[in-house]
């Protein structure tokens, strides 16, 4: 069992355990309405315009291909989405780069894009079919209400699992973090994947905190939400496969056989799921480039051929190494008021200290209160498991993680979260008798 706080102990805690419950969820349910707020005033602040945060080259793209779809069909091009179709923000994506498609392929009047998966473009011209073409201001309605139901599903699992103390704190953490909520109402995949992937995390919880649940719908969901993923982007693939291996190093039980099959049907599935989504749209670039699996290849040819022609996405930077790139994410991203606005390197070094205390069991009373600390090994390697995996894309794509700063220093968001359960679960407030 995870230690026990304030609210689930008898005694001077039982007569405060009302108190505690009605905060908690005062804490939790404002935290949520005032990140629904934040977003809403800011998409009606924009209008229809493109988002300031949200990576509004793809957003413009998607918003053109949304056009394409709703007037000539879902399937035509096979499905892909021609994200220079139109008029619409003629000064940003491929109106104004033909890199988008390549300078052999497209035009600024066509471009028909084989890369990323289509699942933003394909929901932003479902979007088009009900409120007409370039209404972005209505578009971003679904991902912010998409955002807050999951965030508040993600909100009532640790509730549920964790006390009402520790789920306040953690919701109101990650709620006041500007990279949970400040692309929420993105147009391309920035709006859908961090609200998917707390889904995910949700259901990783109940599996591995909770060892007594084993009903088929979370491995279901597991899959399902690895296949979503897998339209969106590639980016998230390390964070949709193995972010259940930090959340199955904090279980209590995290060495029996039981969880030992969950962590790996987790991995699997979620994996899986995301593979056969992009299958099916390697398959829709194969029909549409014909030749089959040569022209597939080549087609990969091709982007490599561009990737190796980008040096950087600021002229006053050279490309850097891989430890000089891990560095500038560290120390010079993260801390930026657009993703933690703190410093994410001292947030972990203090937890990763606190795991390495010199005792495993501490209790110290404080008047009728004793602080109970509980140190586990399995706790520390989760927050290290969890770095890694944040960290995985970054290392084994590096060109592209150079190129994209503006985004990808979101996938810490696993890492962070995963520290701050790690400690939390630690440590304990119970009243004395």
């Amino acid at each position: 069992m995870l230690p026990r706080d304030v609210t689930r102990e008898g005694g001077l805690a039982a007569a405060l355990r009302a108190w505690f419950h009605r905060l908690a969820i005062v804490v939790i349910c404002g935290s949520l309405a005032l990140v629904a707020s934040e977003q809403l005033a800011y998409v009606a602040e924009k209008g229809d315009a493109l988002s300031d945060f949200a990576d509004n080259n793809s957003e413009s793209n998607a918003i053109r291909a949304g056009e394409s779809y709703a007037r000539r069909g879902f399937t035509y091009n096979y499905g892909l989405p021609d994200i220079a179709y139109g008029r619409q923000f003629p000064q940003w994506g491929a109106k104004i780069d033909l890199d988008y498609c390549g300078h052999e392929n497209g035009s600024f009047e066509t471009c028909v894009y084989q890369h990323y998966p289509p699942g933003p473009d394909v929901t932003v011209g479902v979007l088009t079919r009900f409120f007409g073409a370039g209404r972005a201001g209505y578009f971003r309605l679904f991902p912010v209400s998409l955002g807050i139901l999951c965030l508040g599903f993600f909100a009532v699992t640790l509730f549920r699992l964790l006390g009402p103390v520790r789920a306040a704190l953690i919701v109101f953490v990650l709620c006041r973090l500007p990279l949970t909520q400040n692309m929420m109402h993105g147009l391309h995949y920035q709006g859908y994947a961090l609200s998917l992937l707390l889904v995910q995390l949700a259901v990783l919880l109940r599996l591995f905190l909770r060892p007594a649940v084993d009903k088929e719908w979370h491995f279901l969901a597991l899959y399902t939400l690895g296949h979503l993923q897998g339209w969106l982007s590639f980016d998230y693939c390390f964070l949709v496969t193995f972010c259940a291996v930090p959340i199955w190093l904090l279980a209590p039980e995290w060495r029996s056989r039981l969880l030992l099959k969950r962590v790996f049907l987790a991995v699997f599935l979620a994996g899986l799921g995301f593979t056969v989504a992009h299958v099916l749209h390697f398959t829709q670039v194969m029909l549409y480039r014909g030749g089959g699996l040569p022209g597939l290849i080549d087609h990969f040819r091709e982007v490599a051929r561009a990737r190796s022609k980008t040096t950087n996405w600021d002229a006053e930077l050279a490309f850097p190494g891989l430890f000089g790139l891990l560095v500038r994410y560290w120390t010079v991203l993260l801390p930026k008021p657009l993703y933690f606005d703190l410093h994410f390197t001292a947030w972990i070094a203090a937890v990763v200290a606190f795991f390495l205390v010199p005792f495993r069991k501490l209790d110290a009373v404080f008047g009728r209160f004793v602080l109970r600390v509980r140190v586990h090994g399995h706790h520390l390697a989760a927050v290290l498991t969890a770095l890694a995996v944040s960290s995985l894309w970054i290392v084994l794509m590096r060109t592209h993680a150079f190129v994209h700063q503006h985004f990808l220093p979101r996938h810490y968001f696993l890492g962070f979260f995963v520290a701050l359960l790690a400690f939390l679960v630690s440590v304990s407030v119970e009243a004395l008798e």
